[in-house]
């Protein structure tokens, strides 16, 4: 018997409500992650001329730009739910948003104890392991190997620069290696992980 018009809305329904209350389901604006990519190449490029002229200039404009950078990837996640009429966050949304938020307030704190400490050195890397280690994360929640591989990629470049960093002075390898890792390898993992989601 040919089921109605209403059974069939009932069913979609259910199976839209169940979808919204798996844990693992998790929308995603790959966007997002090209906007960080162009930011961080950004900040690893100034955020140190504008620290060597004042730390509180040199705090405004890291928290102004990784703001930007919050409020371009809440609004693309926002439009992203509307694709699946959810009119709120979900609990894995918000659990990645979160570690991220936790990373990089801890990253602008450790980024002017060592500006104070003449440690310049070591800001590049623990950018690089704290986006890493947070994208590790991202990757398990969103079920990608491509991000969890540049996660893996972005703790082990930390971990080399930290031991090459204790001998030697190489600041500008650190800075060219977190513009390289951090900066295009996220562009690139957005533009991948944009194209996969548009071939499924």
């Amino acid at each position: 018997m040919q089921e109605s018009k209403n059974d069939v809305l009932k069913k979609l329904k259910e199976i839209h409500t169940s979808l919204l209350e798996n844990e693992k389901f998790m929308p995603y604006n790959f966007n997002a992650i090209i906007v960080w990519g162009v930011v961080a190449i950004f900040l690893f490029i100034f955020a140190s001329n504008i620290f060597k002229i004042s730390i509180i200039y040199g705090s405004i404009f890291l928290i102004v730009f990784l703001g930007f950078g919050a409020l371009v990837e809440y609004f693309l996640i926002k439009n992203e739910n509307k694709k699946y009429d959810m009119p709120y966050f979900n609990k894995l949304q918000n659990f990645v948003e979160k570690v991220y938020v936790i990373n990089i307030i801890f990253g602008i704190f450790l980024t002017i104890i060592f500006v104070q400490s003449m440690l310049i050195d070591y800001i590049y890397i623990i950018w690089i392991f704290l986006i890493g280690s947070a994208g590790y994360i991202a990757g398990f929640s969103i079920n990608s190997k491509l991000f969890t591989y540049h996660s893996i990629i972005s703790i082990s470049v930390a971990f080399t620069l930290f031991i090459l960093s204790t001998f030697f002075n190489i600041t500008i390898f650190n800075q060219l290696a977190a513009i390289v890792v951090i900066g295009f390898g996220y562009i690139y993992l957005g533009i991948r992980l944009k194209r996969e989601s548009n071939d499924v």
